[in-house]
């Protein structure tokens, strides 16, 4: 469960488990195209509630199934593909249109690390009153202090401003329906789906661990490719400077940089 203030922090908290080296704001490498329908369709929530002042609250269930990591750096003789060979060689030392072909053709990361496996999640919205009020009793006396009653009132439609749709990871629309079959919640006339119908469900719980397969990356750690010019620091260091410049100005360039927040 992730407290967001706003829409950029919700995004940050969607990919908090994927990292990029040498990015100050590696989630925005994820979210670049994200307009407004587009992570509003991501997230479950209706678009003006990406558009408007709101807080936010990311409930999310993890099933990690494969981890995969390379065991050490890479060697300094790691042998390399002829093609990224000849492009090594062609990177000249303050020439500009060289480090870019290189870029372009070879890129900038390599993965280091990654998990896979399914989750579910939703989107609480809420007005900046409620959301206060909210993260300061569940901070303050912590989840498992509150009684089942407080979750479900706190995470109903008559205190939040919007309840997101379920979603998977991997957009598996199988297990999408299990939860709106499965985790929907009554209180008098009033019915809708909830995460938190799983909080303490031993049952609910083992049903759905079956349905969360290897569909999805959920956590992934890119490292720079700047370790393939060890043995030529004055590459390198010029290729960092160019791959930062261009990291820069493409985060600056960011949608979201651009549009209200």
């Amino acid at each position: 469960m992730e407290f967001c203030d706003n829409r950029r922090q919700l995004f940050q908290a969607y990919f908090r488990d994927f990292t990029v080296e040498r990015m100050d704001k590696p989630w925005e490498a994820f979210t670049g195209g994200w307009f407004p329908d587009n992570a509003a369709k991501k997230l479950g929530i209706n678009t003006s509630f990406i558009q408007g002042d709101y807080s936010y609250v990311l409930v999310r269930v993890v099933r990690f199934r494969e981890t995969g990591k390379l065991n050490a750096d890479i060697p300094i003789d790691q042998q390399l593909e002829p093609e990224v060979k000849a492009r090594m060689d062609q990177l000249e030392i303050g020439n500009l249109t060289s480090a870019v072909r290189f870029i372009e053709s070879v890129g900038t990361h390599y993965v280091n690390s990654y998990t896979t496996g399914n989750s579910l999640y939703q989107v609480f919205v809420y007005s900046r009153k409620n959301f206060k009020m909210i993260k300061e009793r569940i901070r303050s006396k912590g989840l498992n202090a509150l009684s089942k009653l407080d979750l479900y009132n706190y995470f109903a439609p008559w205190f939040a401003e919007h309840l997101g749709q379920i979603r998977s990871a991997s957009a598996n629309a199988t297990v999408e329906r299990w939860a709106r079959r499965k985790l929907q919640y009554e209180y008098y006339v009033v019915k809708y789906v909830t995460l938190l119908k799983l909080h303490g469900n031993s049952t609910l719980l083992r049903s759905l661990d079956t349905l969360l397969g290897n569909d999805a990356i959920l956590q992934l750690d890119l490292k720079s490719l700047n370790v393939v010019f060890r043995e030529n620091p004055k590459k390198e260091s010029w290729f960092h400077e160019v791959l930062d410049n261009n990291m820069k100005l493409w985060e600056l360039n960011m949608p979201q940089n651009h549009a209200s927040r």
